[in-house]
């Protein structure tokens, strides 16, 4: 069975070139620091992107993009730390998500929530299973 997997880049690498318009619809991009990783600087929404060491790129009806759909929506109550930043999940339904160091979510429109546990255990396992 092929994977729904597109790309891993390294953090380094540029996977938008030659990148066509119609080729960034569709797709939910995945920017990843490990969880565990710790930094000697804030990683923020601003900066994910170019801190990641895993870039990702998934169809957006794919299996992993459902996934973490359902499990954003189903965080109960949580704060969002905007300095431990750890996930970036963009274009799942058209917007864009952000996991913190211990699992709470920045939704669109800035709302806060929290995964449980075997939530947050679930994501962790997800994105690491498409690197």
């Amino acid at each position: 069975m092929a994977l729904p997997l597109l790309w891993v880049t390294p953090s380094l690498a540029t996977s938008s070139c030659g990148e066509h318009e119609e080729d960034k619809r569709d797709v939910v991009r995945v920017y990843y620091l490990p969880f565990a990783t710790g930094t000697f600087t804030p990683v923020t929404p601003e900066n994910i992107e170019q801190k990641a060491r895993h870039k990702v790129v998934v169809k957006d009806d794919s299996e992993p993009a459902r996934t973490l759909q359902t499990l954003f929506n189903g965080a109960g109550l949580g704060t969002f730390n905007a300095r431990l930043v750890r996930l970036k999940v963009s274009g799942l339904g058209g917007e864009v998500y952000y996991v913190d160091q211990t699992g709470n979510i920045r939704h669109p429109q800035n709302r806060e929530a929290g995964l449980s546990e075997a939530d947050f255990a679930r994501i962790k396992a997800l994105v690491e299973s498409l690197l």
